[in-house]
């Protein structure tokens, strides 16, 4: 039985998570009330068999503080919420409906920030960046972004207190009913969230909720894929210049990004029944906990996982953005915007490096990223193409 608490796996985990995955891969957590799973193995195991490791209950965290979405449901009821979102999202509608518009909107942004000579490339790139594309997929471009953001952060640290076995605070009740307000708007025009209810059959509820699910998806875990990926680049110098000399590299210096540091960090399920994992005795109804994070740095699957490498040849064997029914619907979204902000921000600020002395570490339970990625940069432009 582990001691660990929420603090020692919100601030830098990973020493911990790796002593669990050698020592006892399926642990009890008292703090948890659950089973923590640090096996990259037995973490595919769990998030394969929903027959077995579910979300559909009751206790789901994000189902406390929106209901039933296509995060927290099984089975035919989950084919039905996430089959009617799911057409705007595959590689092909991505990348033609997406690639230019991103291209052109990363070229406002770096216009704005290029002058200044340094800042905060979280705040003032991957954070606006995140909103103003999902506001674009999901119909929401009559909303403030400032306003979405604000909805999107009181829910998400809601779902945050819940995890930590808290009630639903009201400020995320609050921002989650203007959210509804702004989708009911939305769905009477024309667009992804009238389909989801005319050709899903969902209704107001349901497609608000599963509008919070891309939401947090989309802004949250994409601001945090960028905000990490940048922070890993713009720390080594020699991962930068090999970059711009070899701008094919970039993809997979993000699945590394990925490897090392996924933007969610652990993910829930409850067991339906009585079953095994790995030497663990687990009883129906436990709540089963898989830290991505720890797969990710199983040395059963990558070697030195500790150290982010460029050469590394199987990066893209990562679980970052999960595996099974719930893999993550808006995966080529967050390549694609994180490709092209690294492109765009080394093609742009070909000098650019992090602020010496002011590293900022990612943090967070749940969503993992840096508060704030602090760079300089100087020097003129470099073609990448």
């Amino acid at each position: 039985m582990s001691k660990l608490s929420f603090v020692d796996l919100t601030d830098d985990p990973h020493l911990a998570l790796a002593a669990l995955r050698e020592n006892e891969p399926v642990a009890w957590l008292d703090d948890l009330g659950g089973w923590l799973v640090t096996s990259r193995a037995m973490c595919i195991e769990v998030l394969t068999d929903d027959g077995t490791y579910t979300v559909d209950d009751e206790r789901f965290s994000t189902r406390r503080v929106i209901g039933p979405s296509m995060l927290s449901l099984d089975g035919p009821a989950h084919r039905r919420h996430r089959s009617a979102f799911s057409p705007n999202f595959r590689a092909r509608e991505v990348r033609e409906s997406l690639d230019g518009w991103i291209t052109d909107q990363l070229g406002v942004l770096l216009d704005e920030i290029e002058p200044q000579g340094e800042g905060d490339l979280r705040a003032s790139l991957a954070a606006p960046l995140s909103v103003m594309v999902m506001a674009r997929i999901l119909g929401l471009e009559s909303v403030r972004l400032k306003e979405l953001s604000r909805w999107n952060e009181a829910i998400t640290a809601a779902i945050d207190e819940v995890t930590v076995g808290r009630d639903v605070p009201q400020y995320g009740t609050e921002a989650f009913e203007e959210l509804r307000s702004a989708v009911g708007s939305a769905m009477s025009g024309e667009g992804l969230l009238s389909e989801a209810r005319d050709g899903g059959g969902l209704s107001l509820d349901e497609v608000a909720a599963n509008v919070v699910v891309l939401l947090i998806g989309g802004v949250v875990t994409s601001d945090g894929t960028m905000s990490i990926a940048l922070m890993h680049v713009l720390d080594r110098p020699d991962v930068r210049r090999s970059l711009i000399e070899s701008p094919e590299l970039i993809a997979r210096a993000i699945e590394e990004s990925m490897r090392l540091e996924p933007a969610a960090a652990f993910l829930d399920r409850y067991s339906t029944r009585d079953a095994v994992l790995g030497s663990a005795d687990i009883r129906a109804g436990d709540l089963v906990r898989v830290s991505l994070s720890a797969a990710n740095r199983d040395p059963a699957t990558f070697d030195d996982p500790e150290e982010f490498r460029l050469d590394r040849e199987n990066s893209e064997d990562h679980i970052a953005f999960a595996r099974g029914p719930h893999s993550c619907l808006g995966f080529h979204v967050a390549r694609l915007e994180t490709t092209l902000a690294i492109r765009a921000v080394l093609e742009r600020l070909p000098q650019v490096r992090s602020v010496p002395g002011d590293r900022v570490p990612p943090s967070g339970l749940i969503f993992r990223s840096p508060d704030r990625v602090p760079s300089v940069w100087a020097g003129e432009s470099v073609n990448l193409s």
